[in-house]
């Protein structure tokens, strides 16, 4: 997916997100939003949003002399989904479908999302998205794939919203498991530390990716990373960092996402704050 104009002062938007998480001399402040400035008009459009994000931020926490702006609050979201979780399995238990029940569950817990949409209501999510479903929705090609795959891999987006993907992940048993986080931090995407507050090692395999970038980008990731990649039959794939990096591969890719912005919701043809369960690759838009 390239980049849009409309991508430019999104990234300054985050910019801004992380130079007010830091405690930092004004200077150092100013200094963090020259460089973006500096850094902005060489970025290559043809590249998807979250590549030219991951360039500038990385850049802006340099500056400001913090690697990781968001570590308390991804702290707190892990805390308080884990005080949801009990609802949350119970939610997918009493369903008639708990599967797709659980695959809802999962699409809520994207709107943590501090990076896009840094005001939420979650439990507000959590009750719509049960009750209106996905905007597109490629659920049945899901679960016929779902039932001969052997590998499948998770790709994993943000701290706090892993929790709810547990709950999907508790329903993938009988197969091998991999689910994906961050080697380094960006934004409040979820990372090993995160994966271990939460208890996720208990559930299935933790990998991390070998890079920090926004999304899972097998090619700056490690060896292992794309290996699994290459050798999954199923992907899942949570969040706009991913759908950004994925969305024309051909592998066998189900993407799991609320649209937070017209960029990407024109990418889905589907309208901001809506959610969707979609395919791509190998034969794209199959239901």
């Amino acid at each position: 997916m390239q980049s849009d104009l409309k991508c430019i002062p999104c990234i300054f938007r985050q910019v801004l997100a992380a130079v007010e998480r830091v405690k930092a001399p004004q200077e150092s402040k100013l200094a963090a939003f020259h460089e973006a400035a500096r850094l902005v008009p060489r970025l290559d459009m043809r590249r998807p949003p979250s590549v030219n994000s991951h360039v500038v931020l990385k850049k802006v926490n340099h500056v400001l002399g913090c690697a990781d702006p968001y570590s308390r609050e991804k702290k707190h979201y892990n805390a308080l989904a884990l005080r949801l979780l009990p609802r949350l399995r119970r939610l997918a238990e009493k369903s008639s479908d708990p599967l797709r029940a659980a695959v809802k569950i999962a699409a809520a817990g994207n709107v943590i999302d501090l990076g896009i949409n840094p005001v939420f209501d979650v439990e507000a999510t959590i009750d719509e998205v049960m009750r209106d479903g996905f905007a597109r929705d490629h659920f049945q090609a899901f679960r016929r794939e779902l039932a001969r795959a052997k590998q499948v891999l998770y790709l994993l987006d943000n701290a706090g919203e892993i929790v709810f993907d547990m709950v999907l992940l508790e329903r993938l048993g009988g197969r091998e498991v991999t689910a994906v986080v961050n080697s380094g931090p960006i934004i409040n995407d979820a990372t090993l530390e995160d994966a271990r507050q939460v208890g996720l090692a208990k559930l299935v395999r933790v990998m991390a990716s070998g890079s920090d970038t926004i999304g899972k980008l097998p090619a700056a990731g490690s060896a292992e990373l794309q290996r699994a990649f290459g050798g999954a039959d199923l992907i899942i794939a949570k969040g706009h960092g991913n759908y950004e990096n994925l969305e024309d591969t051909g592998a066998n890719v189900f993407f799991l996402l609320r649209a937070k912005c017209d960029v990407v919701a024109a990418s889905l043809g589907v309208r901001v704050g809506q959610t969707v369960f979609v395919r791509r690759g190998l034969g794209s838009d199959r239901s």
